[in-house]
C-alpha cells in the first residue's frame, strides 16, 4: 500500500474497504507493541459517497455486538447469520 492509496481502491480478501479510522490504527499499534491482539468491528452509519445516513442504527448496533460477542465467546462455532 503506497502513500497514494485511497480506501476506495483497497480490497482485502475480495471485500472492498470503505473506510478505515485513525483510532483503529492507533489501537492496533499499541496492542502490537504490548504483544496483544486487537479486533475492530464497525457498523456503517453514514455513507459519504451517496451522502446518506442511518439515524436509526441502534438495533443494528446491538445485533452486531451480540454476533461479535457470541463469536468471541464460542470460537469453535460460527455465528449464525
Amino acid at each position: 500500500m503506497g502513500s497514494h492509496c485511497r480506501s476506495q481502491d483497497l480490497t482485502i480478501a475480495g471485500a472492498k474497504v470503505g473506510n478505515y479510522e485513525m483510532e483503529t490504527s492507533t489501537l492496533y499499534g499499541l496492542c502490537a507493541a504490548m504483544g496483544h491482539n486487537a479486533l475492530t468491528v464497525c457498523l456503517v452509519i453514514a455513507h459519504r459517497f451517496f451522502k446518506t445516513a442511518n439515524f436509526d442504527y441502534h438495533d443494528q448496533m446491538n445485533e452486531l455486538i451480540d454476533k461479535v460477542l457470541k463469536y468471541l465467546i464460542l470460537p469453535t462455532t460460527s455465528p449464525q447469520s
